[in-house]
């Protein structure tokens, strides 16, 4: 991704990797730009496998179309690749049952994604989101860091993506009325009125009359997992017995060796002994 330079969307928000390549690809990243990315997905693949959002959409998608938002407006790699993983502490299934950061997944995410990004990721993390007080601080005349603003920026993306396709008419509507009206006045107030106008307009169609009224999915957001991993201990429990008799008659055979080869090693001691064993030509 060259500098710092946007690449507008292409046919509406990504929500596929081949998607958001495209858009990067037409707005001048090189391959080595994709090669990163394709990186960085692949471990969020892995990292968001069965997940989905409230509105039943795959996890995946949105963390894509997170990314291709940032970057309609802010190139730097290390920001869209972190807009990518921005949920990977707090939603990815690392394999230990456990939510949140750990220094075993900050060195595993930054192999990944490279440390600029990761840095961002776990500050997301720990970003306590209150837009009425962003707003009112700046109202005030307050300095906004610039590693703030990169996470507002990745926030207004990712409640973008959450709104798009009337999503939150088809799951749990969580959305505080007052949150979601600052998230738009922050967006205009930071020079991204192109993301502001779209959060406002995903709202306004979802409280539209005729909008389709749910919810569909009772939940904020779920895990499926494929049905033979919730299999996978039963069957390996079911199968402990056999595990333990192959290893009890492999044992056992090889113990069978053993004696036949210390009988024929007697057998042949006792006969040089006697007498009766093989004598040497001469």
């Amino acid at each position: 991704m060259p500098g710092s330079r946007p690449t507008p969307l292409i046919d509406g928000v990504p929500q596929t990797n081949q998607q958001l390549y495209r858009q990067l690809w037409v707005g001048g990243s090189t391959a080595e730009d994709l090669e990163l990315i394709g990186r960085a997905y692949d471990l969020m693949a892995e990292l968001a496998s069965g997940r989905l959002r409230a509105s039943g959409k795959p996890f995946l998608c949105h963390l894509v179309g997170t990314a291709g938002l940032v970057a309609s407006v802010d190139g730097r790699p290390e920001i869209v690749i972190a807009a990518l993983a921005h949920s990977a502490y707090v939603d990815g299934e690392w394999g230990d049952g456990r939510r949140g950061i750990s220094d075993r997944k900050r060195a595993r995410l930054r192999g990944a994604i490279g440390v600029d990004a990761e840095v961002l990721v776990a500050a997301y993390t720990g970003l306590r989101w209150d837009p009425v007080g962003e707003l009112d601080a700046l109202d005030v005349g307050a300095d906004l860091d610039p590693t703030r603003r990169d996470l507002i920026l990745m926030r207004l993306a990712n409640e973008i993506d959450d709104h798009l396709d009337l999503a939150m008419c088809f799951g749990k509507d969580g959305r505080d009325p007052e949150k979601v009206a600052a998230t738009v006045g922050l967006g205009r107030r930071l020079g991204w009125a192109e993301l502001a106008d779209k959060l406002a307009a995903e709202v306004t169609a979802a409280d539209e009359p005729d909008a389709p009224r749910g919810p569909l999915y009772d939940r904020r957001a779920t895990y499926l997992p494929p049905r033979s991993h919730r299999l996978r201990f039963w069957l390996q429990l079911r199968g402990l017995p056999r595990a333990v008799a192959n290893r009890v008659g492999a044992g056992r055979a090889i113990q069978s060796v053993d004696a036949r080869r210390s009988a024929r090693s007697r057998s042949r001691a006792a006969g040089t002994l006697d007498g009766s064993g093989p004598r040497s030509s001469r």
